[in-house]
């Protein structure tokens, strides 16, 4: 996502899986275990499905301006 300071920072898109309720806590708290820092999410997202082509990618471009609606 963008940002004035950076540039860009890692944003994380998260759709849990069907009947999972996670929180954000919870699942900073695992990934702070399994990634290196610099690669940690500095925002990060639930939501119920990402945006995807016809051949069903995930179009990065889509998500990212879903998701910088959602913060104005």
């Amino acid at each position: 996502m963008p940002d004035e300071d950076r540039g860009e920072v890692v944003t994380a898109a998260i759709v849990p899986a069907q009947g999972r309720t996670p929180t954000l806590a919870k699942i900073r708290e695992q990934i702070v275990e399994d990634l290196p820092r610099y690669a940690l999410p500095r925002q990060m997202f639930l939501v119920d499905k990402l945006a995807t082509s016809d051949l069903g990618k995930v179009v990065r471009r889509r998500v990212r301006d879903e998701l910088l609606q959602r913060q104005r």
